[in-house]
């Protein structure tokens, strides 16, 4: 059984050179849709979209089709200029382009951030930050 999902993926646009290739393994993927992903490069903005997590990370970007494997996972990757980032991910199974949450605030879709914190609610910057250098690695497990 292969699933495919479309990813929104953020693209930088740095004035600094591209040093290596940021690669995101997200996995618990329970269900199809629209993978919508930001890739933060400092706290500025990652703040701005946690004070709107209903919206979508990714305000520019390109359309790219993930193929979502037996197990419920997927890689994604993104030239990134070395730096410090925070990945935030949402899987929009309805297409709405948002991320839906119930009368209380609680998501009803899947969502994540690089460095899996254990925190109720959105984590801070620092949380999810974490150091690209090269081509890196990091994974994002799907609450």
């Amino acid at each position: 059984m292969h699933k495919f999902i479309t990813t929104a993926v953020l693209t930088l646009a740095a004035s600094a050179a591209v040093a290596g290739t940021l690669e995101v393994t997200v996995q618990n993927i329970e269900k199809d849709g629209i993978m919508h992903i930001g890739v933060y490069e400092n706290e500025t903005v990652f703040e701005n979209d946690r004070a709107r997590p209903q919206d979508k990370p990714a305000k520019y970007g390109v359309i790219e089709e993930v193929k979502v494997n037996d197990e419920g996972t997927a890689t994604f990757t993104v030239k990134v200029p070395d730096g410090v980032y925070a990945v935030g991910i949402y899987n929009d199974e309805n297409r709405n382009e948002k991320l839906d949450t119930n009368f209380f605030g609680i998501p009803k879709e899947q969502y994540g951030f690089s460095n899996n914190p254990k925190v109720l609610g959105i984590p801070k910057f620092e949380q999810s930050a974490f150091e690209v250098k090269g081509d890196t690695k990091t994974t994002v497990v799907l609450k």
